[in-house]
């Protein structure tokens, strides 16, 4: 999916990443018991831990003199982060919403490339 020329850059789904979660269910986080040994307390655990697959999606294209290049941001980064929300928590369709949401808004960004984390920031410019 292409996004507007507001970024400069086009964003592409690459794949997926693994995310921990933990599921409560509204139940205590622990419960205590002592043991038929005095002294000893047994904790156990309610919670459940769960995985899931979410998407990622890298940088698939750059438009020159974009706010996105003049950022630093090149083909090939990884989006960890849209506002320092996951960019996993977004389809590929509200990101573009967003990344068109108006002229002058700022975008911030981390990024990994080269297993380097980078924060990136770059404000949304009507570019022709």
């Amino acid at each position: 999916m292409r996004l507007p020329c507001m970024s400069g850059i086009v964003l592409a789904h690459e794949g997926y990443t693994i995310v921990k979660d933990f599921e409560n269910n509204n139940s205590p986080v622990f419960s205590e018991s002592e043991d038929a040994f005095k002294g000893v307390v047994v904790y156990k655990s309610y919670s459940k831990v769960k995985f899931k697959l979410d998407p990622q999606y890298i940088i698939a294209e750059v438009r020159p003199n974009s706010p996105a290049a003049l950022a630093g941001l090149k083909v090939g980064d990884l989006v960890e982060t849209i506002n320092k929300k996951a960019a996993y928590n977004y389809k590929l369709s509200q990101i573009s919403k967003m990344f068109s949401s108006g002229e002058g808004k700022t975008i911030k960004l981390k990024i990994t490339r080269n297993g380097v984390s980078l924060d990136i920031r770059f404000e949304l410019k009507r570019v022709l």
